[in-house]
């Protein structure tokens, strides 16, 4: 939540920029402030009011010294295995990699986090196995499915 909604160079450079270009028109022009008021409150429901508005700093360093330490864990729990939990994946295996393949992948101004993950390497080449196993596509163009009656479309219907 922070790196990516509360960080003002993350958010302003990437986040906010990122889902403008992707919601549609009008959302795109007030959603995006709207998700990082959302998150603004998570965190403060997460650490007290007292907690945020006093230090922000304080707490900044201590999000960032609490999350190195997870990935810290995470790439010792999955050591040399595929998955977390031996030869097939889990739902953790789900959700970690919900969180850590954007973190890997967005090109972030203030990418503290991002640097500690490229650290471990287990877990940087635990991302795109897994996006090569069930996410198979060779980076080329989107391939558009077949119409009815096996006929390809060529061109877009008016």
């Amino acid at each position: 939540i922070h790196t990516f909604w509360v960080d003002a160079k993350n958010y302003v450079e990437h986040t906010r920029k990122w889902y403008a270009e992707t919601i549609p028109f009008p959302l795109n022009f007030f959603l995006p402030n709207c998700m990082h008021k959302q998150h603004l409150e998570r965190l403060q429901l997460m650490w007290g009011d007292d907690g945020y508005m006093e230090d922000e700093e304080k707490l900044e360093k201590e999000l960032y010294r609490d999350a190195r330490e997870c990935l810290t864990l995470l790439s010792q729990r999955l050591g040399s295995q595929k998955f977390f939990f031996g030869d097939s994946p889990a739902s953790l295996d789900a959700f970690v990699f919900s969180r850590l393949a954007p973190l890997l992948k967005a090109k972030l101004p203030n990418g503290k986090l991002q640097q500690h993950l490229k650290s471990l390497q287990n877990l940087c080449t635990y991302c795109p196995s897994i996006l090569s196993l069930y996410f198979p596509w060779d980076g080329g163009e989107m391939p558009f499915p077949a119409s009815p009656r096996g006929l390809r479309v060529t061109r877009p219907l008016s």
